[in-house]
């Protein structure tokens, strides 16, 4: 099996179940390392590939060869073999010398590039991470320290070495005066295996937990890190030593981890390939996902030949549908057809709003969308009038809901640059509800100059017909001190209502983001609804049926006049609106 010409810092080997990638790594493990999983040395009869016919055991042997860019020589490389006979024994080990095109060269005279060789650090992670795994991960640290830090390591050693005995000084002096034979307690010259038992202590919620008493996930998810900080201290050499390249070879990094830190993992290790190169398995589409980023990444197909033996196919431009491959399409078809019935409508929609912009008044300086519906239109129509809209040239429309805001958007930028050439500034209004203020933090960003999103201060727009001056100016005759009262009493009335309509909002928020989960119970949204109506009833409470509450307690006391709040007066002013309205008509 070859893989050329297209090795990058990340190479993703992606296939089904029992088709050899796991052997290509554990072939750099026992090229750089002389095993092939962690703390197994060659076993040549149980490695070797079963699939070539054994002959008397006659010229059968294990060869890997590695083409390697050589870093102080530059426009060369190095072809490294190493082969292993049927013994298990390495009996070759060769290197040649080419130029970039081919040519036989050899390292120049006094060349760092052999040392450098010499220094390159291969680390393997096999598939299941237990705890051989993380003692072996431990020992590596012991080893690393023990070279980059000799004397510091050496001083503290020592020292912990002498607290312990000056500790234990009783039981040493009865020992020694017991047995007449001198006695101390020293640690073991090789802490190796002293580190292979260390542990990460883990802070949650106040309480100490050791890594290794955690979820596998958990663990899975430390590993990269613990890695990139042996790649990084093998690097803080002193100054004029050979650089130490690290190489790692990361069996199914995915396993253990829920889909969500499976995908953070994967930009993880896009970013440690910067420093660190990587060869990796997958099954994941998290991992082989990586591939778009092609210049970074590269990705091999692996699948056997039709000699049953393992062959790679190097993935370039979706040559490949690793979805189908795997098996994924199976699972991911259902949720990508319901996706595309959902955007056939949402086109669907923004079809029919464009039929229905074009019977506005194409004259028009000034339209405002409302997601209230066109039965509903005199609120926002009051609202304008209030703030000095020349009616004339103000054109109305209900866009039905707050779910086709962006589908309202989507139209206008074309239809307007189209056919309204002579409206100046357009306005979206939107209930705050519980969501508003994220949407309006989105959709700003995206809006032209001449566009604006209006979300409301309290729940809805009916909220802002709830203002005493205002109702004062209509019906003077009702009693200022006592119409507050009868706002203030029907707030309290329609508490319960209010309540419930943001946990209605709360549980769609959260399943509009994807967050819904367990936690998000009737009871604990009830909770979270009510904590929020309680800090600021003036913010939460629902406008809408708060009016026709107050309607009720108001009527007898309106001189037999409709009680109608939806008036223009002086007391509806908002400042955006007052600016929009003096820009286009006070010229």
């Amino acid at each position: 099996m070859v893989i050329e010409n297209d090795v990058k810092n990340l190479n993703i080997l992606v296939g089904n179940n029992d088709i050899g990638k796991s052997n290509i790594l554990r072939a750099l493990n026992l090229f750089f390392n002389g095993t092939t999983d962690v703390g197994k040395t060659l076993d040549f009869w149980e490695d070797f590939n079963k699939n070539i016919e054994r002959k008397s055991g006659k010229g059968q042997y294990i060869k890997v060869v590695l083409d390697i860019d050589l870093k102080y020589e530059v426009g060369k490389y190095v072809r490294w073999t190493r082969q292993w006979n049927n013994q298990g024994l390495r009996t070759t080990d060769s290197l040649e010398v080419f130029e970039k095109d081919g040519t036989p060269s050899d390292f120049n005279r006094g060349s760092r590039a052999p040392g450098w060789l010499d220094r390159i650090v291969f680390r393997y992670v096999p598939a299941v991470k237990g705890p051989l795994y993380f003692q072996h991960l431990f020992e590596e640290l012991h080893d690393l320290l023990d070279t980059t830090y000799s004397k510091q390591f050496k001083i503290n050693t020592e020292s912990l070495i002498s607290n312990i005995q000056t500790i234990t000084s009783d039981i040493t002096k009865e020992l020694s005066s017991t047995l007449s034979i001198e006695n101390k307690i020293s640690l073991p010259t090789d802490l190796k295996l002293f580190f292979g038992s260390l542990d990460f202590s883990l802070q949650v919620n106040g309480n100490s937990f050791n890594l290794s008493a955690r979820g596998d996930g958990i663990k899975a998810r430390h590993i990269p890190v613990i890695l990139k900080f042996l790649a990084q201290k093998a690097k803080a050499n002193k100054r004029g030593a050979l650089d130490i390249q690290t190489i790692w070879g990361f069996e199914e990094p995915e396993n253990n981890l829920e889909m969500s830190h499976a995908f953070e993992m994967a930009k993880t290790f896009v970013q440690y390939s910067q420093d660190v190169q990587i060869f990796l398995t997958t099954h994941s589409p998290a991992f082989y996902s990586l591939r778009n980023n092609a210049q970074k990444v590269s990705c091999w197909f692996i699948d056997r030949n039709e000699e049953n033996s393992t062959y790679p196919t190097n993935v370039i431009n979706d040559s490949i549908n690793i979805d189908s491959k795997m098996g994924i399409l199976a699972y991911i078809t259902p949720f990508i057809e319901e996706k595309n019935i959902e955007l056939k409508k949402e086109k669907k929609k923004q079809e029919e709003l464009i039929q229905q912009l074009e019977s506005l008044n194409q004259n028009s300086k000034c339209i405002i969308f409302t997601e209230d519906s066109a039965g509903e239109l005199e609120m926002i129509k009051t609202i304008a009038e209030s703030n000095g809209f020349n009616m004339a040239e103000t054109t109305f429309f209900s866009y039905e809901g707050k779910d086709n805001l962006k589908n309202i958007i989507y139209a206008c930028r074309w239809l307007i640059q189209e056919k309204f050439k002579n409206v100046e500034h357009i306005i979206f209004h939107r209930d705050r509800d519980i969501d508003g203020d994220i949407v309006k933090s989105h959709l700003l960003k995206k809006l032209p100059p001449n566009y604006s999103l209006y979300v409301t201060d309290g729940y809805d727009l009916d909220s802002v017909f709830l203002n005493k001056e205002h109702i004062s100016h209509h019906y003077p005759e009702i009693d200022s001190l006592l119409l507050e009262q009868k706002i203030s009493d029907s707030i309290e009335a329609t508490k319960d209502k209010s309540i419930q309509k943001i946990k209605d909002g709360l549980f769609q928020m959260y399943v509009d983001s994807g967050k819904i989960n367990r936690s998000h119970s009737p009871s604990k949204l009830e909770k979270e609804a009510k904590t929020l109506y309680n800090s600021e009833p003036f913010r939460y409470f629902y406008g809408k049926t708060v009016l026709g509450n107050l309607k009720g307690r108001l009527q007898h006391m309106t001189e037999s006049r409709s009680f109608n709040v939806f008036q223009p007066s002086s007391h509806l002013e908002i400042e955006e609106f007052k600016e929009i309205s003096q820009k286009i008509w006070s010229q």
